[in-house]
């Protein structure tokens, strides 16, 4: 039953000390429902004690005799409506008050809840071994989170809201038994049979159109992908009417299957008011055959009446949230298999400390201050990816002097910006070592780490200003100005960022906020200046760019050679002419190595790279 099982997650996710107050939350949802009874009965007592019999003069209802015995004399009109209407306005406040107090701790209680599974996911997600992490995408990562949080939280709050509704009832039922067990039985059997018979027809329909709405809003989808990510050759084609179809067919049955879930969800309370209908219609039969006068049964008839709608509205409240939960079953089955493979510490743990995603940091060696000074080496390093079917790096064994301008060219696939990611150290080989100096980075990972500038391919910018964007990642009390300036000088920006309207405090989008692809990327490098690393990685850094702003980052690059290590895996042969030494790469080998012109005239490979780029430009101008 989906319901258990997401009842059972909460439980699971708890703390002792939180079970605890959970447990006290749940009680004080009885009591809401006892003053819930409460109300109910002396809104009926004081409805009663407005009849006066005229031969003994005294009014009629519990209320109005506990009232006179508490005043010691008969009430009048006016003493009637001011004490026991304030003693009725007092209960009812009373029980709003704690009803809304009590609702009020559960969701704060559930709000915390998500926020610490929140922070634990996060953390979980941002440290992930960088292979896994990239299997479906950085961007997938948020999508994860967010959906994930927000599924979380629906099906918490539908489950609690089925045990308020329960909890309602519950007490609505104890206080009628009190009033009449066998018009309570008969009551509890009617709804109770038809609910269960309800529910279960239900379930099984609500789960197909579930599965089939998913179907659909997944082929409904894939439409729009191919339309709108193959625009130029649906248009060059003219297949836009096709997918537009296509299209129209799948959004056709989702919004019928919209249509069938919106009337199956208005069923069970049209349902249940017939059914209470019914009910009141036997309970007067049944009355009639006990040979009960109808005016004596009347203010039972209206307790009965009265809660039976408010049981109505409670059935109604749980049936709804235990249609959503059976909508969204499996997918929180599969969100809570997640969280339990990549955030087990969500499992009755308040802990939400990043967990260490680097090798255990060892002291180092004696008179090593963790900076390069002589040469990185790797020695036989190889890299297989968790589900890659070859090596992608096989037995590499290179040297990279201290103060070189050393690239990595290959064609697609041959391994070099995994060679580069294993260098900076997010990648650990399988086999062999990396080697700064004569100690080994992956024991040392944090020491070397602070060595490492890098700039990506794709320009991500923050949506803050260019000083925050050049000190990523640093609260704005702890940045450097002068270092922000430095930083921006070393990659050629301070110029036009001095041009901008408000300087360093100009305001960028992740899209640039209005630069060009070249300041952008000058933006990247100074980012990567601004902590002075000893070496700087451009990682097809130039990839997306034109000739003019591939030649400005790479005369960059070039002028950051005369003081940096600086490590370039090109996607255009013009960025690494001027490179120092040159690594050709393919199928996970080094397969060349030298300056430019020897390669060109010694390395097959090489050459055939160097020609394609030439027809490349010569195609671009």
């Amino acid at each position: 039953m989906v319901f258990i099982e997401v009842f059972r997650a909460l439980w699971r996710m708890l703390e002792p000390r939180r079970r605890f107050y959970l447990v006290i939350l749940v009680g004080l949802l009885f009591v809401s429902g006892l003053f819930e009874m409460g109300g109910m009965i002396i809104i009926f007592g004081f409805i009663r004690g407005l009849h006066v019999d005229p031969r003994a003069g005294v009014r009629s209802g519990g209320l109005a005799h506990a009232m006179q015995r508490v005043l010691g004399h008969t009430l009048s009109d006016l003493d009637y409506a001011f004490y026991c209407g304030g003693a009725v306005v007092l209960v009812l406040l009373v029980k709003n008050t704690q009803s809304l107090v009590v609702r009020y701790q559960l969701t704060r209680f559930l709000a915390n809840l998500n926020q610490r599974v929140g922070l634990q996911l996060f953390a979980a997600l941002a440290t992930l071994p960088y292979e896994q992490a990239m299997r479906g995408g950085l961007a997938a990562l948020e999508t994860r989170l967010q959906g994930t949080l927000e599924l979380l939280a629906s099906g918490f709050r539908h489950a609690t809201q089925i045990v308020a509704s329960g909890a309602t009832l519950l007490t609505i039922l104890g206080l009628l038994c009190l009033i009449d067990p066998g018009l309570t039985l008969l009551f509890a059997l009617l709804f109770g049979t038809f609910g269960l018979a309800q529910n279960r027809y239900l379930g099984r329909k609500l789960r197909a159109l579930g599965e089939e709405d998913r179907n659909t809003t997944k082929e409904a989808n894939a439409h729009l992908k191919d339309t709108f990510q193959g625009l130029v050759e649906a248009r060059l084609r003219d297949r836009i009417p096709y997918f537009q179809r296509l299209y129209g067919q799948a959004l056709g049955v989702h919004m019928r299957i919209s249509r069938k879930l919106a009337a199956w969800s208005r069923i069970p309370g049209s349902a249940n008011e017939m059914l209470l209908i019914l009910a009141i219609v036997m309970a007067v039969v049944v009355m009639a055959f006990r040979g009960s006068a109808m005016e004596a049964a009347l203010p039972v008839f209206a307790t009965f009446g009265f809660a039976g709608m408010r049981s109505v509205s409670s059935i109604a409240a749980a049936s709804k949230s235990y249609q959503a939960l059976l909508l969204k079953g499996d997918r929180f089955r599969r969100a809570m298999q997640d969280l339990a493979r990549l955030a087990p510490a969500t499992l009755g743990s308040s802990n939400t400390e990043v967990p260490s995603y680097l090798a255990e940091e060892r002291p180092l060696p004696e008179g090593r201050d963790g900076r390069l000074h002589r040469h990185i080496e790797l020695k036989n390093v190889s890299f297989r990816y968790p589900r890659g079917k070859r090596r992608a790096l096989n037995k590499i064994s290179l040297k990279i002097k201290r103060g070189q301008f050393a690239s990595f060219c290959g064609p697609s696939g041959s391994g070099k910006s995994t060679l580069v990611m294993l260098l900076v150290g997010l990648l650990k080989p399988n086999g062999g070592q990396v080697r700064c100096d004569d100690w080994s980075v992956f024991e040392h990972i944090r020491a070397w780490q602070r060595n490492i500038g890098y700039v990506g391919q794709f320009a991500y910018l923050s949506a803050a200003s260019v000083r925050q964007n050049v000190a990523f990642g640093l609260p704005s009390a702890e940045i450097d100005d002068e270092r922000v300036w430095a930083a921006l000088e070393l990659a050629a920006a301070r110029g036009f960022v001095e041009e901008l309207p408000l300087g360093l405090e100009t305001e960028l989008t992740d899209e640039g906020g209005g630069l060009s692809g070249g300041q952008r990327q000058r933006i990247l490098i100074a980012r990567a200046l601004y902590h002075d690393p000893e070496i700087v990685v451009f990682d097809e850094a130039t990839a997306a760019l034109d000739n003019v702003t591939e030649r400005e980052v790479t005369e960059a690059a070039i002028r950051l050679s005369r003081s940096k290590t600086i490590i370039c895996v090109a996607h255009r042969l013009t960025t690494i002419a001027q490179s120092d030494v040159i690594f050709v790469m393919e199928q996970g080998r080094v397969v060349g190595k030298g300056k430019y012109q020897e390669l060109l005239e010694s390395n097959p490979t090489f050459r055939m790279l160097a020609t394609g780029a030439n027809r490349e430009l010569g195609a671009e101008s």
